[in-house]
């Protein structure tokens, strides 16, 4: 996983009253339901609805985490309320 925030530009796809835009298989998403937010600001946030999923995401995402052979090998954890 990249240090650095990435970005990808797509299309949106108009199907009926509805837009669509596809998360490319390189971006990683858990789940099967998201939430979407949209700020003040226009910009639009997606994270997974399910909790045990964000928990997945904040594991993987942890800014704090140690990294050793591509795997995260935790310094903080949500769960144990020790951050």
């Amino acid at each position: 996983m990249s240090a650095i925030a990435r970005e990808h530009r797509s299309r949106i796809i108009k199907e009926g009253n509805r837009r669509l835009v596809a998360i490319p298989d390189d971006f990683f998403l858990e789940g099967e339901e998201i939430v979407i937010v949209q700020d003040r600001d226009g910009v639009i946030s997606v994270h997974p609805a399910e909790e045990a999923e964000r928990e997945a995401m904040w594991a993987r995402f942890n800014p704090f985490i140690v990294w050793k052979d591509g795997i995260g090998q935790g310094l903080l954890s949500r769960t144990n309320n020790n951050w």
